[in-house]
């Protein structure tokens, strides 16, 4: 049985939206907008900083990859090193920073896996 976790996450105007884990594709900050992106595309404005965001997400769940987006790791289906992205399940890229990609490769290696 697979336990999918829900969140109650802030937007703006101090609206609050119930999402399952399995539903948010990535989070970034364009500035001071933190976005929210479903698994439909849809754009939600988030109330708070990215950080308060990465602190309430699961950590095994959702991963920062750069200074201004977390993933959901359930979403990523490649992992393009030599250009520094990753490719959801959608086909969408995003870029990383070396910093998240070394970070990213750490917390794959601590799975048991091997690089």
């Amino acid at each position: 049985m697979n336990l999918m976790t829900t969140y109650l996450l802030p937007l703006l105007k101090g609206n609050i939206i119930s999402m399952a884990s399995d539903d948010i594709k990535y989070i970034r900050s364009d500035g001071p907008i933190v976005y929210i992106i479903d698994i439909s595309d849809q754009q939600l404005a988030g109330g708070q900083s990215l950080k308060f965001y990465k602190d309430v997400l699961e950590e095994n769940t959702f991963f920062q990859i750069s200074q201004s987006t977390i993933v959901n790791l359930a979403k990523v289906r490649y992992i393009d090193a030599v250009s520094n992205e990753v490719e959801l399940t959608c086909g969408k890229r995003i870029a990383m920073s070396r910093n998240g990609l070394k970070s990213l490769k750490e917390f794959i290696k601590s799975k048991g896996y091997k690089w």
